[in-house]
């Protein structure tokens, strides 16, 4: 379905003639506006006929001259209400909902006070910030889905680039070197100084107590035993 991609309701230009609401389209039908309506907390604004194509982007503004004014670079899509959204966007907070032709709720996002559509709510912003969903197609109907920056209509916003992606990439390489010195460990040919134990010659001389073997000998004392039978 069609989703409200970003909202300035706060802009250092004129208030309410340089507020906008931008609508996406991120589905692969194109849809026909005629008779749908954008509207705040107090009343509804019927939008001019328009087809919103597949993944086109389309700025509905209060006031094109004052838009524009504020907007010098713009060359998207846009459509004015030649009047306020709503009642005006309140900078406090307020909810801003797309109504289809049937007057059903088709997306909405609340913000600042109002919870009516987000609880909690968006936070409110700076002036001149705007509340743009991230990533463009984020769904999950919660505040989660918005984040606070410069205002970027009739485009999808973009998050500033992640640096750790790259961090990730250093991290690594420099791992890898570190180990090749503990692979060097080939101090495991030091086992071949336990071959060292040449000392087998000595165990070959200690065997030469052989000569031991002769005081075994010594027994010759058996003649004392021939004589004693001899009185008897």
């Amino acid at each position: 379905h069609l989703l409200i991609g970003e909202v300035l309701y706060d802009p250092a230009a004129t208030e309410p003639g340089a507020e906008w609401v931008e609508l996406y389209n991120p589905t692969s039908s194109s849809v026909d506006l005629a008779g749908w309506a954008i509207r705040d907390n107090t009343s509804a604004d019927p939008l001019p006929a328009f087809i919103l194509g597949p993944g086109q982007h389309l700025v509905i503004a209060s006031n094109e001259g004052d838009f524009r004014a504020a907007n010098p670079g713009f060359s998207a899509s846009l459509v004015s209400l030649d009047g306020p959204i709503g009642n005006g966007l309140s900078n406090s907070g307020d909810v801003v909902s797309l109504v289809d032709g049937s007057g059903g709720i088709i997306d909405a996002i609340s913000y600042g006070s109002n919870a009516s559509a987000f609880d909690p709510p968006c936070p409110d912003v700076n002036e001149g910030q705007s509340l743009a969903r991230q990533p463009v197609d984020a769904d999950s109907n919660s505040a989660g889905d918005w984040m606070a920056g410069t205002p970027t209509p009739g485009g999808a916003s973009q998050l500033p680039p992640t640096a750790t992606s790259t961090s990730t990439w250093t991290l690594t390489p420099s791992a890898t070197p570190s180990r090749e010195p503990t692979a060097t460990p080939s101090a495991t040919a030091t086992p071949s100084s336990t071959s060292t134990p040449a000392p087998l010659p000595t165990t070959g001389d200690t065997p030469v107590p052989t000569p031991t073997e002769q005081a075994t000998g010594t027994p010759t004392p058996t003649p004392t035993a021939t004589t004693t039978p001899g009185p008897g």
